[in-house]
């Protein structure tokens, strides 16, 4: 995508990334829109899928995350598919954001991510912790 496009709403957040090889060795965090309300899924770093926590966010708490998604320009990663292959045993990345005005972006990576990657993930990360324990939400 050559221009950066404001995210103004979303549908659907799903980011899916690895963090080792052990069992349950990956983070998942999961935004879906319902009505005027959002459903929050996360599932932590070696806990068992089964035991991921769930609950609502107001409109207000995801502003932030789309703070996040533009600041980033992640709408620029749309298409992002890279691995390295030359890595065995590393680690890996998925990321599908649907928008409220038909738009979708999708992203994923082994040993390969796109520019601010990094400093993406642990803004994310910070605001589902924050979420997860109760703030902001």
């Amino acid at each position: 995508m050559l221009f950066h496009k404001h995210v103004s709403d979303i549908t659907d957040f799903n980011l899916r990334y690895t963090c080792g090889t052990a069992q349950f060795a990956f983070v998942e965090y999961i935004v879906l829109k319902s009505g005027n309300s959002y459903g929050v899924s996360v599932k932590r770093r070696g806990e068992d899928p089964d035991n991921r926590v769930e609950f609502e966010v107001s409109q207000e708490a995801v502003y932030h995350l789309l703070e996040i998604i533009n600041r980033y320009k992640a709408d620029r990663w749309d298409g992002f598919n890279k691995s390295n292959r030359h890595v065995l045993d590393g680690n890996s990345f998925s990321l599908s954001i649907k928008c409220t005005d038909g738009r979708s972006i999708s992203a994923q990576g082994y040993m390969s991510y796109p520019s601010g990657y990094a400093d993406f993930r642990k803004e994310v990360d910070n605001l589902f912790e924050t979420w997860y324990r109760g703030i902001d939400r």
